[in-house]
């Protein structure tokens, strides 16, 4: 698995980017760890094309250029300018991430990412973003602050084989240490191969069960059928013009194997139902949505109601919290130029790190982030090259 990095031995992202495997045959005058850190400062700061990152690398001043080891300009005789630095044009950086092996770089990260975290008790949430339907990224988010720590490139929502989400997630989970954490997912990841890397990673599992586990679903309501619920809760959200109510009923299962599906303990059913409290739909309200979710973990005083409750929250809470500020602070579906693949995977993992300086700067606002970074090249610069604090 991706062993964390000891406190003492945290490395700054510059330098986990200059470990990214560089794949370029010629034309390697900008060093990869320089290039990278451009292009991640650039997508942090809201730029969504090639172009728009050539641009926001004219913008470095010398400083800021020599920091991230860019060579020597030169004159047209060739003669070394001492004091100026030049930076990637557009096609040196359409070539770059044109070949970049998206593999290695979302290592990197990952690996780099797992350094931030410990080992306390934690929700994970596992779930998969496509940008224009052609490429995409599996993330692994702490759903507690909306912090990534795995990613993964993918080429297609469905499939069993290659590049899909379901297996990319699932090695991507295989190699994590998972010790006091909970990973949730939706029902693309309700699988058996899946529950058992979760497992073999010191893990526990909260899968949702949908349609594509006709045979686990079938089962599911059949337990919720036969027996009363060991506890339930129902609770009343309000925002957004709409009030919400919400039930939690969990069911205990008498054998680990019952549910059809490995080591599961527990069955939760939430029910949901939508009024609207403004608007021309004021008064009316929407049919009840029922849905069954299925844990490895037991029933207990520590793991009740209240605690699968907000489990089943946080695996709805990945599409609302970490994929939307993606979405609507840095539009990353909408003004993503329409490109190669592999440009496209690229820029989407290195925006991935925004997030987690998000959160050490104990900034909540996506949008503001991100124009405080556009207004202050410093700033992102900081980030990049300075080693993370204890």
């Amino acid at each position: 698995g991706v062993m964390p990095i000891g406190k003492g031995q945290r490395e700054s992202l510059y330098d986990a980017l200059c470990r990214v495997k560089d794949t370029r045959d010629s034309n390697r005058t900008f060093h990869i760890g320089g290039m990278l850190s451009i292009v991640v400062m650039a997508m942090m700061s809201g730029a969504n094309s090639v172009k728009a990152i050539a641009r926001f690398a004219k913008r470095l001043n010398m400083p800021q250029r020599k920091e991230l080891c860019m060579p020597h300009a030169k004159s047209k005789a060739g003669v070394v300018a001492k004091y100026e630095y030049k930076v990637p044009s557009y096609v040196t950086i359409y070539n770059f991430l044109k070949t970049l092996d998206l593999d290695d770089f979302a290592t990197k990260l990952t690996e780099w990412m797992s350094a931030q975290e410990g080992t306390l008790p934690r929700q994970l949430a596992l779930d998969g973003k496509f940008v224009k339907e052609v490429m995409g990224v599996v993330s692994v988010v702490n759903v507690e602050n909306g912090v990534p720590v795995a990613v993964a490139p993918v080429s297609r929502k469905e499939g069993e084989t290659g590049k899909c989400e379901m297996p990319v997630g699932r090695r991507l989970l295989s190699k994590m240490d998972l010790t006091n954490a909970l990973v949730c997912s939706d029902a693309l990841h309700c699988q058996h191969e899946t529950v058992r890397a979760v497992a073999r990673s010191n893990g526990e599992s909260l899968v949702q069960i949908k349609d594509n586990q006709k045979s686990l679903l079938r089962n599911a309501q059949a337990v919720i059928k036969a027996r009363n619920p060991v506890a339930s809760k129902k609770k009343i959200d309000t925002g957004h013009g709409r009030r919400e109510a919400r039930l939690t009923r969990i069911f205990r299962l008498d054998d680990p194997v019952q549910l059809g599906m490995f080591g599961m303990h527990t069955v939760v059913q939430t029910r949901r139902q939508w009024e609207y409290l403004s608007g021309p739909n004021k008064g009316k309200r929407t049919a009840v949505e029922t849905s069954y979710h299925a844990s490895t973990i037991e029933i207990d005083e520590w793991h009740g109601v209240e605690f699968f409750a907000n489990a089943v929250r946080s695996e709805w809470a990945i599409e609302t919290g970490y994929h939307g500020r993606r979405d609507f602070a840095y539009c990353e579906d909408i003004r993503t130029r329409r490109c190669c693949e592999n440009i496209i995977g690229a820029m989407m993992l290195a925006r991935t790190p925004a997030f987690v300086f998000m959160a050490k700067s104990g900034i909540k606002n996506a949008q503001a982030f991100k124009e405080e970074l556009q207004s202050d090249y410093a700033k992102s610069l900081r980030m990049i090259v300075d080693e993370p604090s204890n």
